[in-house]
């Protein structure tokens, strides 16, 4: 039966078959280890003294404000220091690499009753994939918390 239904296929058939899957492939594919999260890495200050056991969180979508939608979590260590690493994943990714730069990273920081939400800056799509290097003053108002450097 299959050598049947695939003996009436007709070559132009096949062809239009073929063109459909080349088109396809050429929009999206099963492109390498995707970036999901660039590497964060930073300090945590108050008044420039290290804050020492504070949850860092990382929130999947910039406008979440509450970190809800958590997607990394560490603490700062004894010099206020911490680092998320970054992590990447097999995933279906369009090829078309300009429809849009990231909107940016929101971090949610918590120490003891003090809780803080702050947003990166956009980045253009070249530098949303470099580590980001963070230094968070949380005596300061919100917007003005960190102050971010990309790592080379």
């Amino acid at each position: 039966m299959y050598r049947l239904r695939q003996s009436l296929m007709t070559p132009a058939l096949r062809c239009g078959q073929l063109a459909w899957v080349s088109m396809l492939s050429a929009c999206a594919g099963l492109s390498g280890p995707a970036l999901i999260q660039p590497e964060i890495s930073g300090l945590l200050l108050y008044r420039g003294e290290p804050i020492t056991e504070a949850r860092v969180l990382l929130a999947q979508h910039p406008g979440d404000q509450a970190c809800e939608s958590l997607i990394a979590e560490t603490s700062t260590d004894a010099s206020g220091y911490f680092l998320l690493p970054a992590r990447r994943a097999q995933r279906f990714a369009w090829r078309w690499a300009d429809l849009g730069s990231p909107a940016g990273w929101r971090l949610c920081f918590a120490a003891g009753d003090e809780f803080r939400s702050w947003l990166s800056p956009p980045a253009a799509p070249a530098q949303a994939t470099e580590p980001l290097l963070l230094r968070c003053d949380l005596s300061r108002s919100a917007a003005q918390s960190c102050q971010t450097q990309h790592q080379r």
